[in-house]
């Protein structure tokens, strides 16, 4: 094991996204890269998922894509959510917005590698490398197993402190409350839940009515989806 990859190893016990992406950042320019952007997607809310990006692009780069709505149009983001087949930054695969491209090649942006990692249940994460100069093909193939390698890392990592901060922000169900929740994401009713439990279908509705309010879900319905994608029958 390289050093590079020795020290990485620390970024999976750090505490913070801050302290991680740290850790990145070196690795990233171990391997020969001038930037490094690391993007969560989470599951909810559905109609506009939240999203956690940490990057060391330009301020002024930074900005110009956000006040030009590019992450809405951005190939790289559309294609890490349909695979996690890594892919190299192309004027083909910006085909669709050559504004971006042409954007990408003046700021310096233009030579980068992309590898997502589609977690379960229903989040995304993406690891971008970028660098001023083209890649050979056997400089790729070498460097191709320690980049995929940052990768996995890099998600683990990241992984365990954004979880950790989403599942400080979800809502707080009672054991009882989840229990039912699980039965009813199993298709079966409240007198069916009542039956199992040995419970009233009153003391079973009234737990229903409790889930939907604190997931803040217009039904039983929607809030077992909403449960299912907070990973809260984990």
């Amino acid at each position: 094991m390289d050093r590079w990859q020795d020290d990485l190893i620390g970024a999976v016990s750090e505490p913070s996204e801050q302290e991680v992406f740290g850790y990145i950042q070196s690795a990233s320019r171990a391997l020969g890269f001038d930037h490094v952007s690391y993007g969560f997607q989470a599951p909810l809310p559905l109609s506009r998922p939240r999203l956690i990006w940490h990057n060391d692009y330009p301020p002024a780069w930074q900005k110009h894509y956000m006040d030009m709505g590019y992450p809405a149009v951005d190939p790289r983001i559309i294609r890490a959510r349909q695979s996690p087949e890594p892919f190299l930054w192309s004027a083909e695969l910006f085909r669709d917005v050559p504004e971006l491209w042409a954007d990408m090649q003046t700021a310096g942006l233009a030579y980068g590698w992309t590898q997502s990692v589609l977690n379960e249940p229903g989040g995304i994460s993406m690891l971008s490398l970028t660098r001023r100069e083209p890649f050979t093909p056997d400089e790729l193939d070498a460097r191709l197993p320690r980049m995929q390698w940052l990768a996995l890392v890099t998600h683990k990592a990241f992984s365990r402190v954004i979880r950790a901060r989403l599942a400080s922000d979800s809502p707080a169900l009672t054991a009882r409350e989840l229990e039912v929740l699980r039965w009813t994401a199993d298709g079966k009713s409240a007198q069916d839940i009542a039956e199992i439990l040995l419970l009233s279908k009153n003391t079973v509705d009234f737990h229903i009515r409790n889930s939907i309010m604190k997931l803040d879900a217009p039904n039983k319905t929607a809030a077992v989806v909403r449960a299912v994608l907070l990973g809260l029958f984990q």
